[in-house]
């Protein structure tokens, strides 16, 4: 299954994101096995301070409800969390998400709808900026190659369930 969450207000919460998301080193991969990405704090130091996640959490109550109301739990945890910006010819191939339950994708930047993350055993899913989608984290999944000259920028991360 597959969930969709939007998180509201999203133009205003975009624009001081990226502001702080464009404070981060430049710290990427560039070409790696499987995936060219232009930015990303994926392989930034651990201990180097995120504003943009302290940020990010604090308007996640509606993800937090929904996959609460969802799921029946009463204890959802975020295990770790990274940002990806994509820019022309950048992809990332597919692959899935080990040691979690789910995997979200917020769409920070996205320029076309054709640039949506795609997955091996599902259908498309209708998306828009401003939304987050949730999904078994052992489901293959990609970022198709950015054709457009716009850039994409994604919050990505990794949640596990607890039910008592």
């Amino acid at each position: 299954m597959i969930i969709k969450t939007h998180i509201p207000n999203h133009k205003k919460h975009k624009s001081n994101l990226l502001d702080l998301i464009d404070s981060i080193p430049n710290i990427s991969s560039n070409i790696c096995d499987g995936e060219q990405v232009a930015k990303s704090d994926w392989y930034l130091n651990s201990s180097y301070p995120r504003k943009y996640w302290n940020y990010f959490f604090d308007i996640l109550n509606p993800w937090f409800d929904n996959m609460k109301n969802t799921y029946g739990s009463n204890k959802v945890i975020i295990d770790n969390y990274w940002f990806q910006q994509y820019s022309k010819n950048n992809y990332h191939d597919w692959h899935n998400h080990p040691k979690c339950h789910f995997s979200s994708i917020y769409y920070l930047e996205l320029p076309k709808t054709n640039l949506v993350t795609e997955f091996k055993t599902h259908e498309p899913i209708p998306i828009k900026e401003g939304d987050i989608i949730t999904f078994p984290a052992y489901l293959l999944h990609r970022s198709p190659v950015n054709n457009s000259e716009k850039r994409k920028t994604v919050i990505v991360f990794n949640s596990n369930i607890y039910v008592s």
